[in-house]
């Protein structure tokens, strides 16, 4: 440091000292030396005689006195407040009222400490640097948008949350705090600002030890704050410290803990056994080792800083496999392929751009931010095709508010995707009750199944239906209060909680005071805030009663930190889109539409055969007309039904009807149309009309052509621009796209979904997806998509698909198997309070700081299915019990029988047990479901496939990524059960001797199949005691995509075993047993009516008249809530058990 420098930090240090000393002891001995201070507290009277009487000026000094007074306590509370969060490292509160003294306080500490106050820093506006997440590829040009650096002379200290000082680091990493001046002459930019705020990046020296702990060494820039540790149970025994160090690697980060738990810890010395206390993400102290090239790496993990957020992987640069643990000499397949700059490099569910306190999420120019990829199809350039490696570049930052708002990788085929699984979930499971015993139900294959399984690694499912949960709430407090619903301008949805951006009324009032459960953003009063953790929703009960508030609010794209961005069509009224990929868009945004979760009562009026076909087969609220003119005739009927009720009622507009409940069947109706397929200039102004007029229904209109629109008050959107603003904010919008060959896939798996024909088990295994190859390798890429305004593929496509509109009745909801049901497969109950699907952050529960990390990455239509799927069949024969003989009971069930190794449990909650070594339960996910893949498969798997189990999606995994991970499997399972590559004859990953209830299950029923009754009985119900409940329960969102065809496979075999048991049971007499089989059944299958009879039959036997009637119940409530028709068979069974009892 240079000697002026440092005379000059000294002198105001002794300043500030100074300066604290006059405030906190000069300032009161002043007031109390010469203040006027009145000797006795005064009455009215005495007061009234006061002001009254002449003034010599005491009365002024005195109040000027008390002033001071009141003056000097506010800057004491102040710097009580500011001393206490710098000896805790945490940022000092914000109270209102106490800013400009917090700053004063803040600075003259700081210079006290020569280091200035994180609060002052923070309160003071300016343009902050954005972190910038990148998608590398090698030999290609460097990007203006992504800054360079100088060659470093160590390695690169990225700040946390709670901030640090350039002492601190010279402890941490130089062993000596004294060696400071080191640290701040590779950073001449910290000289003066030597407290270090969150996102800072400090250049270390070239000996600084960087081998710190996991949690402080290895995460890459790119992170964001979604990355958390889970949640813990408190242990007898436990303290903050053990609990930090275990958890996130380091105990000095135990404070990070108490912030994150304000309800549970209110003494940090005090913890008590049974708690669950959530821990913050391990996202501070990162560490990263700069190139070779003088340039920070972004995106490059660590196989040992990687949590099970972090699977997927991060498209970098790839090595050479290292030789380790035995891995040397792996075959060629294992080491990675340097990529060219024109191969697709797919960025993945944890890329991130951090982001600094902002007002507006998206708020950029298309200059600033990159183009980005559309879901499912390629933006066609001049060559028809256009590469995915692209650089992603932070938007700037708006100082107006410390609004944060942080996303990484989704893009909005995350709600689309949400709402076709819920269809292709309802249809399955009206299949499943029809589905003929031993039989299964049709399942896709080919393309199809591999447009399904890059849905599933993106739904959002649980944050929509939390949306939707979190909207119905908002309305019942809207309709208590006597309140219109609020405009929404748009909606940004993540995994932390939703964000509404409250349009602004005409008159430019003041937006409304929020209400449960969202509350308002500081100085934003109108952006509304609602965490993901909150307890603020409404009972199922009366969320049940309201109807969807927001029928037509829609994904139209993802904001440009890609997190979900929701418009109300209602609002907007007339959508038009122009560009080359105006159909794509226009079909993703009907299917959005068509499948939406937050909406049981719309209609969707197709206009024209080129617009979207075949949508119809996806919903039956889609209604296709040959013309513009017809649709328009429609829109009229309803337009002018909805007007005269509106006029009848006393309401003035849609938000008070809906909020009050007053006008029945305001459903919207939305048409799509494309004006250059069905032209028809009359009807599209007959269209733009209805819009005009007041008071205004619930009517929306999406069109698309080459022209821009014609009528006034349209929002057109250029689908050929990166980013399009959303009027009314200062967001920007990503558009989201269907190529052909992914809507048709769409298309197809509905009408797959709707078969009323089963199939018989052999007939059910599942075909390799013919984009991965022989070897493991990608598969070529998918043509190109036609040029907008053809549809010759699309209708290649559709055309062998049935012309048969769906089989499945309309109903609002299929729920979920009660305490069973798969949390990637089916979600939480609509009206359900769902917990959080990420650990809050530390200040989730305040809408200063908001964070709406995206769900998962964008969709892609080449992404792969693991070669050679699943087999239903095993493949090997497993240990099992001998067969029973009929007059010999076991001694114990197959549920309980010992395994010489690792046991593999996925009927029922996933689970693996038996395995002698250990594994960080922050790794464990993965790890389970690696193992569960792996155990599951008939064949070896390459590290191809692997990579699809360890990065969902289509992601490629880096070679000490893959090569951690499977180190860490091989020390949980050991390596006799899990040998190395180089012990294998074909040089595949596989297990050996690990067992798995699946397996064991088939083995039994199979058994069973050949046997006499008892024996047949006896090994049935060793079958079902190694049910725990329905297959792969309690699964985290967006992971075990490959298994939803084994799933249906195992519940179809579950169901169909509980029915055997229970007839054998009936027929022997065996009450108990038959309603104890039955059950067993209904833990997985619900939905299979052949159960509850045997249920019924069974309570009947028993004479449990009470139980029968409450069963009863339960089944007409199921199928109610269903929206399902209780089968003849079923009635015909209580009518005669009704006589029987009577």
């Amino acid at each position: 440091m240079h000697a002026a420098s440092r005379l000059s930090t000294w002198a105001r240090a002794l300043a500030s000292a100074a300066a604290l000393v006059l405030l906190v002891a000069g300032a009161p001995w002043l007031l109390l030396r010469a203040g006027a201070l009145p000797s006795h507290i005064p009455s009215a009277s005495d007061v009234g005689d006061t002001l009254t009487a002449a003034d010599d000026g005491h009365v002024l000094f005195t109040v000027l006195t008390l002033a001071a007074w009141a003056l000097w306590v506010w800057f004491l509370v102040s710097l009580l407040i500011e001393a206490a969060s710098l000896l805790r490292r945490v940022k000092a509160p914000r109270i209102r009222g106490f800013g400009s003294a917090q700053r004063l306080a803040g600075v003259l500490l700081g210079g006290l400490l020569m280091l200035p106050s994180a609060t002052a820093l923070a309160a003071t506006p300016a343009a902050a640097t954005p972190a910038v997440a990148t998608t590398h590829v090698p030999q290609a040009a460097a990007t203006p948008d992504v800054p360079t650096q100088k060659q470093a002379a160590g390695a690169v200290h990225i700040v946390g949350a709670t901030g640090e000082t350039v002492w601190d680091l010279a402890e941490q990493y130089l062993g000596d705090g004294t060696r400071y001046a080191e640290i701040k002459a590779l950073n001449p930019d910290l000289a003066h600002e030597s407290f270090l705020g969150e996102g800072t990046t400090v250049r270390l020296p070239a000996d600084a030890r960087t081998s710190v702990s996991a949690a402080t060494a290895v995460r890459p820039q790119g992170n964001d704050e979604r990355e958390t540790g889970g949640s813990y149970t408190v242990q007898p025994g436990d303290t903050l410290w053990d609990i930090s160090e275990d958890q996130q690697g380091d105990p000095t980060r135990y404070p990070e803990i108490v912030k994150a738990n304000p309800d549970v810890i209110q003494d940090p010395d005090l913890i008590y056994p049974g708690e669950q206390l959530s821990i913050p993400g391990q996202q501070a102290g990162v560490v990263q080792q700069p190139s070779n090239d003088g340039s920070d790496r972004q995106g490059k993990p660590d196989q040992h800083g990687q949590d099970d957020g972090d699977a997927a992987a991060r498209p970098s640069h790839t090595e050479a496999p290292r030789a380790s643990d035995g891995e040397a000499g792996t075959p060629e397949e294992e080491v990675a392929p340097t990529p060219s700059a024109s191969s697709a490099t797919p960025q993945d569910a944890d890329s991130s751009s951090a982001t600094p306190p902002s007002q507006d999420a998206g708020r950029g120019t298309p200059s600033e931010t990159a183009p980005s990829e559309t879901t499912g199809s390629e933006k066609p350039s001049q060559s028809g095709s256009k590469s995915s490696a692209t650089t992603r570049s932070a938007v700037p930052e708006d100082e107006e508010s410390d609004l944060a708002v942080a996303a990484m990788a989704l893009g909005a085929a995350g709600f689309v995707a949400a709402g076709v699984l819920l269809m292709l979930r309802r249809r399955r499971t009206v299949q499943q009750r029809r589905r003929r015993p031993r039989h299964r139900i049709p399942m896709p294959s080919g393309r199809a199944a591999a447009t399904e399984h890059s849905l599933r690694c993106v739904d959002a499912i649980g944050e929509v239906e939390f949306l939707d949960a979190a909207l119905r709430t908002l309305a019942h407090h809207c309709a208590e209060a006597d309140r219109p619903l609020p405009a929404l301008a748009a909606v940004q949805l993540g995994t932390e909680g939703a964000l509404l951006h409250i349009a602004g009324s005409e008159d430019g009032e003041e937006p409304p005071m929020p209400l449960a459960p969202f509350t308002a953003v500081e100085d934003s009063p109108h952006l509304w805030w609602c965490p993901a953790g909150t307890a603020d929703l409404a009972d199922a009960a009366v969320l049940g009663q309201m109807d969807a508030p927001y029928p037509a609010l829609v994904a139209l794209g993802d904001d440009t930190r890609e997190a979900l961005l929701l418009v109300d069509l209602e609002r907007f009224g007339a959508l038009h889109l122009t560009g080359e990929i105006r159909l794509p868009v226009l079909r993703a945004l009907g299917t959005s539409l068509a499948v939406s979760p937050l909406s049981t009562d719309l209609e969707i009026a197709v206009a024209g055969e080129d617009c979207a076909p075949g949508l119809s087969l996806v919903d039956s609220c889609v209604t296709p007309y040959a013309t513009l003119g017809e649709a328009a005739d429609v829109v009229r009927t309803h337009h002018e039904r909805q007007q005269r009720a509106l006029s009848e009622s006393d309401v003035a507009d849609l938000g008070a009807a809906r909020a009050a409940d007053s006008v029945d069947e305001l459903w919207p109706m939305v048409v799509l149309a494309d004006l250059d397929s069905c032209p028809d200039p009359e009807a599209a102004e007959e269209l733009a009309a209805v819009l005009q007029q007041e008071p205004r229904t619930a009517t929306a209109i999406v069109t698309s052509g080459h022209l821009p629109a014609a009528a006034d008050g349209v929002w057109a959107l250029d689908t050929d621009d990166d980013v399009h603003p959303v009027p009314g904010t200062t967001l920007l919008c990503r558009l989201v796209a269907f190529s052909d060959d992914v809507y048709a896939d769409v298309v197809e798996n509905a009408l797959t979904s709707s078969s009323e024909s089963d199939v018989a088990p052999a007939e059910a295994e599942p075909v390799v997806d013919p984009v991965v190859e022989a070897h493991g390798a990608p598969g070529p890429a998918p043509e190109p998509a036609p040029a907008a305004g053809r549809a010759d593929g699309l209708f290649a496509r559709l055309a062998d698909l049935e012309d048969g509109g769906p089989a499945v009745p309309p109903h609002p909801f299929m729920p979920p198997e009660p305490d069973s049901v798969p949390e990637s497969d089916t979600g939480a109950k609509p009206f359900a309070k769902p917990a959080g699907t990420a650990a809050p952050l530390d200040d989730a529960s305040s809408p200063s700081r908001i964070v709406l990390p995206a769900v998962a990455p964008a969709i892609r239509v080449s992404a792969r299915l693991p070669e050679g799927e699943l087999s239903p069949q095993p493949a090997r024969a497993l240990p099992v019990p001998d067969p029973v003989r009929a007059d010999e009971a076991p001694e114990a069930s197959a549920g309980q029988t010992a395994a010489a190794g690792p046991v593999v449990r996925v009927l029922g909650p996933v689970e693996v047990t038996g395995a002698e070594g250990h594994i960080d339960s922050n790794r464990r996910t993965v790890a389970t479901e690696l193992v569960s893949w792996l155990a599951l498969r008939d064949v070896g798997a390459t590290r191809h496939e692997l990579d699809e189990v360890i990065a969902p999606g289509g992601g490629r995994v880096e070679n000490n990524t893959r090569n951690g991970r499977v180190r860490e499997v091989r020390r949980w399972l050991g390596d006799a059960h899990y040998p190395k590559l180089n012990e294998q004859p074909d040089r595949k990953h596989r297990l050996v001797d690990v067992a798995c209830d699946w397996r064991l299950f088939q083995d039994l029923t199979q058994q069973a199949a050949g046997a006499d009754s008892n024996a047949e009985r006896h090994l049935l119900r060793q079958a079902l005691e190694l049910v725990r409940g329905r297959p792969f329960t309690g699964i985290p969102p967006r992971r075990y995509a490959w298994a939803q065809t084994l799933t249906q496979d195992m519940v179809s075999a579950i169901v169909d075993a509980a029915d055997d048991l229970a007839v054998l049971c009936l027929d022997g007499g065996d009450a108990e047993g038959a309603l104890w089989a039955a059950g067993r059944g209904l833990d997985s299958g619900r939905e299979r009516e052949v159960l509850w009879r045997h249920r019924f039959e069974a309570l009947a036997q028993l004479g449990a008249h009470d139980d029968l009637e409450t069963a009863i119940r339960q089944l007409e409530q199921y199928l109610l809530d269903a929206g399902l028709t209780m089968e003849s068979e079923t009635e015909e069974t209580i009518r005669r058990l009704d006589a029987v009892r009577r």
